[in-house]
Protein backbone atom coordinates (compact mmCIF):
# COMPACT_ATOMS: atom_id res chain seq x y z
CA UNK A 1 0.00 0.00 0.00
CA UNK A 2 1.40 3.35 -1.05
CA UNK A 3 0.83 6.15 1.39
CA UNK A 4 -0.40 9.37 -0.20
CA UNK A 5 -0.81 12.89 1.08
CA UNK A 6 -3.38 15.50 0.09
CA UNK A 7 -1.97 18.43 -1.84
CA UNK A 8 -3.34 21.45 -3.64
CA UNK A 9 -1.88 22.49 -6.98
CA UNK A 10 -0.03 25.76 -6.60
CA UNK A 11 -0.94 26.77 -10.15
CA UNK A 12 -4.69 26.03 -10.42
CA UNK A 13 -5.77 25.07 -6.90
CA UNK A 14 -6.99 21.57 -7.79
CA UNK A 15 -6.76 19.01 -5.00
CA UNK A 16 -4.72 15.86 -5.69
CA UNK A 17 -2.79 13.12 -3.92
CA UNK A 18 1.01 13.06 -3.68
CA UNK A 19 2.79 9.73 -3.26
CA UNK A 20 6.14 11.32 -2.33
CA UNK A 21 8.92 9.05 -3.63
CA UNK A 22 6.37 6.82 -5.41
CA UNK A 23 4.31 9.67 -6.83
CA UNK A 24 2.69 9.66 -10.27
CA UNK A 25 4.75 12.75 -11.19
CA UNK A 26 7.90 10.65 -11.54
CA UNK A 27 6.29 9.16 -14.69
CA UNK A 28 6.00 12.58 -16.38
CA UNK A 29 8.98 13.40 -18.61
CA UNK A 30 10.45 16.74 -17.50
CA UNK A 31 13.70 18.07 -18.95
CA UNK A 32 16.23 19.85 -16.76
CA UNK A 33 15.35 23.14 -18.46
CA UNK A 34 11.63 22.62 -17.84
CA UNK A 35 12.26 21.64 -14.23
CA UNK A 36 14.35 24.76 -13.62
CA UNK A 37 11.69 27.01 -15.18
CA UNK A 38 8.88 25.40 -13.13
CA UNK A 39 10.92 25.46 -9.89
CA UNK A 40 11.62 29.19 -10.31
CA UNK A 41 7.92 29.93 -10.62
CA UNK A 42 6.34 27.45 -8.17
CA UNK A 43 7.43 26.37 -4.69
CA UNK A 44 5.27 23.26 -4.36
CA UNK A 45 3.72 20.44 -6.37
CA UNK A 46 1.51 20.82 -9.41
CA UNK A 47 -1.42 18.64 -10.41
CA UNK A 48 -1.22 16.21 -13.32
CA UNK A 49 -2.97 18.59 -15.73
CA UNK A 50 -0.80 21.61 -14.94
CA UNK A 51 2.43 19.60 -15.06
CA UNK A 52 1.40 18.19 -18.44
CA UNK A 53 0.56 21.66 -19.77
CA UNK A 54 3.85 23.16 -18.62
CA UNK A 55 5.94 20.32 -20.03
CA UNK A 56 4.03 19.86 -23.29
CA UNK A 57 2.94 16.34 -22.37
CA UNK A 58 -0.58 15.01 -22.74
CA UNK A 59 -2.76 13.83 -19.90
CA UNK A 60 -3.94 10.24 -20.29
CA UNK A 61 -7.73 10.48 -20.09
CA UNK A 62 -7.95 6.92 -18.79
CA UNK A 63 -6.08 8.07 -15.69
CA UNK A 64 -8.32 11.02 -14.98
CA UNK A 65 -9.82 9.28 -11.98
CA UNK A 66 -6.42 8.50 -10.49
CA UNK A 67 -5.55 11.06 -7.81
CA UNK A 68 -3.14 13.71 -8.95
Amino acid sequence: MTRTYPKQCERCGQAFECGLSRCWCKEVPVSDTQYDRIAKRYNDCLCRTCLAELTGNTVDSSSSTIPG
